[in-house]
């Protein structure tokens, strides 16, 4: 059998329709069809049945799967080992960072990282969920979350804890003018929030908003979004301040609240420990954040080992 064809193969499983798979390989639908058709043929067998838009394994295509899925395990771990060994301060790293971090905070630093890195190159992925480190989705992720183990598959990350993340509550001057300026958690009762959506709705400082009384007049699974409808005048969102630049005009609100917050955390694979291009990305990312008051609430570093729950 092809390798290639097999990839196909995982990729259709993965995202359960033919154009799932074929934006995730960046190839045509029309091309994904006739590779999965091919592939069917070889094996003299179905692997999948069509159902609407959706493709679901039959019995064969799930007994293909697991093969298949051993087969890239062993590749991708083949992978990292070598990967690991690298001592050259060259090549691609994939950094993985959620949506506002990864589009507000992280692009004038890593700016000055390539200046001092220029044989780095760097592929940045957005992405409010978490990825997948075994499997190569990304080389680094920052993630805030206060127990990592449960957002990892099948093998030990390593990981720095580099503190709280600072959240603050945030409107604009309009929607202040227009409703008045809460003082106490009390007066939350009597203004609107921008919470969230989807993936992100769990997030203890948007659940503790909701709990104070305010009232939720929009929600999104979109950080950019919040912070927009916020800059509008749709109400009060608790938001990263690491976010909240000085252009943006938002007032923040009793800047002495606590609120509830996860930890943030910089991870990467265990076989990639040695390679000195995450090393140069993992230290560089650490101390910026460390130097930035806005991030984290109380800036620390130590080192750990995550394993899946």
């Amino acid at each position: 059998m092809d390798w290639n064809d097999l990839r196909y193969f995982l990729a259709v499983i993965d995202g359960g329709s033919l154009s799932a798979a074929a934006k995730r390989l960046n190839v045509s639908q029309p091309t994904m069809g006739r590779r999965m058709a091919a592939l069917e043929t070889r094996l003299g067998t179905r692997l999948f049945e069509r159902r609407g838009r959706g493709y679901v394994l039959t019995a064969e295509g799930e007994n293909l799967a697991d093969s298949v899925r051993r087969m890239e395990d062993e590749a991708l771990a083949a992978e990292r080992r070598l990967g690991g060994r690298d001592s050259s301060l060259a090549g691609t790293v994939r950094l993985s960072a959620t949506e506002g971090i990864g589009a507000l905070w992280l692009p004038p630093r890593l700016n000055r990282f390539t200046a001092d890195y220029p044989d780095i190159r760097l592929e940045l992925i957005l992405d409010n969920t978490a990825v997948n480190l075994s499997r190569r989705e990304a080389d680094v992720a920052i993630r805030m979350q206060n127990e990592p183990g449960r957002l990892n598959w099948q093998d030990a990350l390593i990981g720095r804890s580099l503190g709280r993340l600072r959240i603050g509550l945030y409107a604009s001057p309009d929607y202040l003018a227009a409703h008045g300026t809460p003082r106490a958690v009390a007066d939350l009762k009597r203004h609107a929030a921008v919470g969230l959506a989807g993936f992100l709705v769990g997030a203890s400082y948007n659940q503790w908003l909701l709990d104070a009384g305010a009232r939720q007049a929009l929600s999104t699974n979109s950080l950019l979004a919040q912070l927009n409808a916020v800059r509008a005048g749709f109400g009060i969102a608790a938001m990263a301040s690491a976010l909240i630049g000085d252009d943006m005009g938002l007032v923040p609100l009793m800047p002495d609240l606590a609120l509830p917050a996860p930890d943030v955390w910089l991870l990467y694979h265990a076989d990639m420990k040695h390679a000195a291009r995450i090393r140069a990305v993992v230290d560089f990312l650490a101390d910026e954040i460390a130097a930035d008051p806005n991030f984290v609430s109380d800036p620390r570093k130590r080192s750990t080992t995550a394993k899946s729950a």
